[in-house]
């Protein structure tokens, strides 16, 4: 858990159903897998920082996260119990779209409302999936944090294309502070007591190899991580911010102001949307195609593209659209080495040919239904 890579120290490493070599994507990996090589029609994932999106982007599938209150997480177990601010969702994967809308449909219903009284009691609704209304839809193709490979940002200029045929109306839109600013809280937000909870959690466990360096991060003291924050600047200063971040929060006062934060982020970013008059947004699915097994844990920047949905609450799907090219391969001559991620990226995206590579939607919290009908627009242009 809290890691998109996918193994145990009991059953070893899950591999990607497409390029053996690498990793699934996680922590839905295996049922992403699964679905993949046909052996399910149906899955279920967790989703807090985009462990259904990043296994259906590595795999080649799709998948949901719905706005987290639709689905209940009565009875289930969470990586850090109590963690509040960066939403976790359940939610269906499948083949395609319409595999996923099926199990939307199941999810979303009275009966989920009558077991659980804090899930939202509003069932799926079919005309908001089936309309043939036009939509206004935003796209970018890089949060101005980390860079998209080729051919993830080429993923997203297709699916513009696609659902431009539809009929669609596609504007370029940023949601304010995205990027670094909306990874960065996260970081806190999951890193708030200083990773103590995660430390209890795996006291007297195997450490799974692919699961060791973050155990190794989170077990360093904070004065050392300031000191390590702070040394790294010269020489990568993202990464610098981002063991900085993962110091927690010093005291109940700082956790209530990011509490706040979070809230006037979510404020000012729906804001944005309807000033812009949008139902959906399309942009890039993860910064990169499937990962080597086992970096993952090196690499958890890619995520700032799906972490921004869990902290917003707003549902967001990811649908396959194309692979990873020999031209995409040598257009990483071009990507950018401005620190050591981005040379991580390109060194991990070599080989890579043959990945599927997917886009992401996302709509406003309690319009998953409309993701999801962008997301089979999305599918049909291919089709």
């Amino acid at each position: 858990m809290i890691s998109y890579d996918c193994s145990n120290p009991i059953f070893g490493a899950t591999l990607n159903p497409v390029l053996p070599d690498r990793s699934p994507g996680g922590s839905s990996g295996g049922e992403a897998a699964l679905l993949k090589l046909g052996g399910s029609p149906l899955g279920v994932g967790t989703d807090i920082a985009g462990s259904i999106r990043i296994p259906a982007h590595f795999s080649g599938v799709s998948g949901l996260k719905p706005t987290s209150t639709r689905i209940s997480k009565k009875g289930s177990q969470a990586s850090i119990p109590g963690s509040h601010g960066v939403t976790s969702a359940f939610g269906p994967m499948g083949r395609r779209v319409e595999d996923v809308a099926l199990g939307a449909k199941a999810f979303f219903s009275t009966i989920m409302y009558d077991r659980d009284p804090t899930v939202a009691p509003v069932i799926f609704r079919d005309d908001v999936y089936e309309s043939q209304e036009t939509l206004r839809i935003g796209y970018f193709d890089f949060n101005g944090y980390i860079k998209p490979t080729p051919s993830c940002q080429r993923a997203v200029a297709i699916a513009k294309g696609r659902l431009e045929k539809h009929g669609h109306t596609l504007v370029p839109f940023m949601l304010p502070k995205f990027g670094e600013y909306s990874f960065l809280m996260c970081i806190r937000l999951l890193n708030a007591d200083a990773g103590a909870t995660l430390l209890k959690r795996w006291e007297n466990e195997i450490i799974n190899p692919d699961a060791l360096g973050l155990y190794k991060i989170i077990g360093i003291p904070v004065f050392f991580k300031t000191l390590a924050g702070y040394f790294l600047k010269p020489f990568s200063p993202r990464l610098s911010r981002f063991i900085l971040a993962s110091r927690g929060m010093k005291d109940p006062q700082a956790m209530l102001a990011t509490f706040a934060e979070r809230q006037e982020f979510i404020y000012e970013a729906t804001s944005a949307w309807k000033e812009m008059k949008l139902d959906a947004i399309v942009c890039p699915a993860f910064a990169f195609p499937a990962t080597l097994i086992g970096h993952a844990q090196h690499m958890p920047y890619g995520a700032s593209y799906t972490l921004l949905f869990n902290l917003l609450d707003f549902p967001a799907g990811v649908v396959p659209v194309t692979t990873e090219t020999e031209v995409d391969q040598v257009a990483l001559e071009a990507y950018p080495r401005n620190d050591l991620m981005d040379t991580k990226i390109v060194k991990i995206t070599r080989g890579a040919k043959g990945a599927p590579v997917s886009v992401q939607i996302a709509a406003l919290p309690y319009h998953d239904e409309v993701c999801l009908r962008v997301m089979r627009d999305v599918q049909q242009g291919k089709e």
